[in-house]
């Protein structure tokens, strides 16, 4: 049966994106395990670049990466300690399951594995916070060691004067290199995991049919999975956008609010060639929207007509015909 009630939440907002796509393949979205394993493999590509301005992913963390990461207290590493006592440190003072997992960005399996996208949205994470405070240092600005780091003894915030200058290099190093990864994108892998992990699936596991929550699965390309129909909008969008970066986007409401918002950063002298072609596709987008809005409407309108008396017009509206006279 078709479900009204899904179709039209899915209306409510129409989103434009457009992004810059190197290598661009065009293809069409493959089947819901492909496109996952898609997804996981490209999260786990931009971490690992973005990781490799600190160091080779599933090597020792260099020491002065280490002690900006000790300063904050979120977020898994992917590299390993440098000593157990650190790891038993870290592992005690974090509130959530904060542990250095240095084999995660170091291979690149062809299949999902449960739990996989709790380590990348924790990964993610560590990035985002390591992004900040390296670029912050690398300007010249004190890194100061948030509260839990200062519960477990790291008290003094880090200068960049009082680094040695083999590690200044490192740290201009990494920096460029981090110029690189755009913070957004690694945002957006943390969010993305958040909501995909718990989407609810179906597959074949032995000779029966489960299911079970993504974050919960293992599966590689040749498994026979399915994703609710009402979660195919999450795992196309997700798909579709992968981690390109989005220059510009337009968010149009039922309601009638437009937002429109613009990547500074992206859009530098590109505007003559990307604004119209987003006008474009918000122009097309638009007019498809009105006419999905329009029939959903009619749909809506003939179903409930039908649950009203079998396809006998509303009470209203027989109402309005007034009574008849006896020969009619």
């Amino acid at each position: 049966m078709v479900d009204f009630t899904e179709i039209a939440r899915n209306l409510l907002v129409l989103e434009v994106n457009t992004v810059l796509k190197a290598g661009m393949s065009a293809q069409r979205m493959p089947t819901p395990t492909n496109a996952l394993v898609d997804i996981v493999l490209g999260y786990r590509r931009y971490c690992t670049l973005a990781a490799q301005a600190f160091g080779t992913p599933g090597a020792v963390l260099p020491e002065w990466a280490a002690d900006l990461s000790d300063r904050f207290a979120w977020g898994i590493e992917p590299f390993a300690p440098a000593n157990t006592q650190r790891l038993r440190t870290m592992a005690a003072s974090r509130d959530d399951d904060f542990l250095a997992d240095p084999k995660f960005l170091a291979t690149e399996p062809a299949t999902v594995t449960e739990g996989d996208f709790d380590k990348l949205r924790g990964i993610a994470l560590w990035l985002v916070h390591m992004h900040q405070r390296c670029l912050l240092l690398h300007k010249g600005r004190p890194v100061a060691p948030l509260q839990e780091a200062v519960d477990r003894g790291v008290k003094e915030p880090l200068h960049r004067n009082n680094l040695d200058e083999p590690v200044k290099k490192d740290l201009s190093a990494a920096a460029e290199a981090l110029g690189r990864v755009d913070i957004g994108v690694l945002n957006r892998i943390r969010h993305n995991c958040d909501q995909l992990k718990g989407i609810s699936i179906t597959m074949t596991v032995g000779a029966a049919r489960q299911e079970m929550a993504l974050g919960e699965a293992s599966f590689g390309r040749s498994t026979d999975l399915q994703v609710l129909n009402q979660d195919m909008v999450l795992l196309r969008k997700t798909w579709e956008i992968g981690t390109e970066v989005v220059v510009q986007q337009t968010v149009i409401s039922i309601d009638g609010d437009v937002v429109n918002r613009i990547n500074p950063d992206a859009m530098d002298g590109r505007q003559e060639a990307l604004q119209p072609a987003h006008r474009m596709a918000v122009d097309a987008s638009f007019r498809h929207w009105s006419f999905m809005v329009e029939t959903v409407g009619k749909w809506a309108g003939t179903a409930a007509r039908f649950l009203l008396g079998n396809g006998a017009a509303p009470a209203a509206d027989r109402a309005d015909a007034g009574p008849k006279k006896a020969g009619d």
